[in-house]
């Protein structure tokens, strides 16, 4: 009955069972901060990057194993090629090669593993798999961007945040809306909500609708810089004669 797919107790939004992933996912973030001097001078820090990154690709096979076993598993929703997704391949491959490149683009997409906590695109409670696999997955990609920002001290700037937006409307438009309306997915939500907050952009037309989506994201993906820019700019200011 836990790897089941039918609903048993059923997720509520900002309930118990809501709060508690959502607590612990600023408990990591609180913990990797304070422990950042430490964790970098860990005897074995590489080993210890390696398992967190080990456990991010677990809950993704773990994800597909659970839905091909459940006759889930179906190419118009399935390939990894959702934002958390393409975030988690690219947190795993940083935290295995510590590739700032990389870091500095998806660093941005990382706000999509936060976004997922807090308003979580599942109907399944805590007496089923997937709950565990989708908060905790989730989790865990977030987590790899904030050690690596914290732990090796990766910062991004304006010139991070310009590749990073460009990129991310390239695939957006170039790759995931053509194959949406190719083999009818919902890639990134570009063609319908499905339950999502973009919901409040439907009814105006597919063009409109895209349009806001984007808009959106760019909106929360700015918001999600806004801390790491003024800090950015308060450090100038102080090296500054």
């Amino acid at each position: 009955m836990f790897f089941t797919d039918e609903v048993g107790i059923e997720f509520t939004m900002f309930g118990i069972w809501h709060l508690i992933p959502i607590i612990l996912t600023a408990i990591g973030v609180i913990v990797i901060y304070l422990l950042r001097d430490k964790l970098r001078n860990f005897k074995y820090e590489k080993r210890l990057r390696y398992i967190i990154a080990t456990l991010g690709i677990l809950f993704e096979l773990a994800l597909h194993l659970w839905k091909v076993g459940n006759g889930l598993w179906t190419y118009h929703h399935d390939i990894p090629l959702h934002l958390c997704s393409l975030s988690l391949f690219a947190g795993v491959f940083v935290m295995y090669t510590k590739n700032y490149k990389v870091f500095e683009i998806s660093y941005f997409w990382a706000v999509g593993g936060l976004i997922s906590i807090m308003f979580p695109d599942i109907v399944f409670g805590p007496d089923r798999f997937r709950y565990y696999q989708f908060l905790f997955s989730h989790m865990i990609f977030f987590w790899m961007f904030m050690y690596m920002r914290f732990v090796h001290n990766f910062n991004v700037n304006n010139k991070s945040f310009l590749k990073s937006t460009t990129l991310l409307l390239i695939i957006v438009l170039g790759l995931l809306l053509p194959l949406n309306l190719l083999i009818d997915s919902n890639y990134m939500f570009l063609l319908r909500s499905d339950g999502t907050p973009f919901e409040m952009f439907e009814g105006n037309g597919l063009f409109m609708y895209v349009t806001l989506v984007i808009v959106m994201s760019y909106v929360v993906i700015g918001i999600w810089y806004l801390p790491v820019f003024i800090s950015n700019k308060l450090k100038e200011k102080k090296l500054r004669p």
